[in-house]
């Protein structure tokens, strides 16, 4: 039932969503016996940030989280936009500590940041404290992983630098629509956190997978396989 309006400018966005019947997802869904098997049949649980607007919110996520910790699956949580950051500080707060994987684009972590009142100018510093933010789960070190746009993905992981990750470059008269890049992102990411490649493997296929939605109007697929993915 959601809706949403889409404005574009010279290939730049601006949403306005309507997420009609999604805010509705209450406790009592996810405890229903469909929900709860599929909850136990998966290994890899992935959230965005505006499921923070549902009525359900921080409990289905915090019983998500809690189901990660007690049998070691990786649980991943997506910022999303940098409105969520503020409107949602505490939910947000209730929900970190159970993350394995952030991920965000630079205005989501930006807003982060001044959300809760850090004073730096440093990307890179905002993204190793958040790996260093409390975790429930010892097993998993937490990763934080950050796209910007054309500019490099850095991905901070625990006891060494952030790393950057350079995305491929498409010519500039190739890029029809941003819209679903991020999203195109992580579900590459996903596609091989699932099959357990090393992560560097991981944003490649992420930074694969945004190459070829900004390539299309909305966000869809081509028909035909890309050449790209050979």
């Amino acid at each position: 039932t959601g809706t949403c309006a889409c404005l574009i400018v010279e290939r730049e966005r601006s949403l306005l969503a309507n997420l009609g019947a999604a805010l509705e997802f209450s406790m009592e869904h996810m405890m229903s016996a469909a929900v709860q098997e599929a909850i136990a049949a998966s290994d890899l649980f992935y959230l965005e940030g505006f499921f923070m607007n549902t009525q359900s919110s921080p409990m289905s996520a915090i019983f998500l989280g809690d189901h990660c910790v007690q049998y070691n699956k990786s649980f991943l949580f997506n910022l999303s936009a940098p409105y969520l950051s503020f409107i949602f500080k505490e939910r947000l707060a209730a929900i970190l500590p159970y993350t394995d994987y952030l991920v965000g684009n630079h205005e989501d972590f930006t807003a982060y940041a001044e959300s809760v009142g850090w004073e730096t100018t440093s990307l890179n510093d905002v993204l190793e404290r958040l790996v260093q933010m409390p975790k429930k789960n010892s097993e998993r070190a937490r990763i934080v992983i950050m796209t910007n746009g054309s500019g490099a993905t850095r991905v901070a992981t625990a006891n060494r630098p952030v790393q950057e990750y350079p995305v491929i470059k498409v010519p500039e008269e190739d890029i029809v629509d941003t819209n679903g890049a991020g999203d195109a992102f992580v579900g590459g990411l996903l596609s091989q956190l699932a099959l357990h490649k090393p992560l560097e493997e991981c944003i490649r296929v992420g930074h694969i997978a945004a190459c070829v939605v900004i390539r299309q109007n909305g966000c869809s697929l081509p028909e035909e396989k890309p050449s790209i993915l050979q």
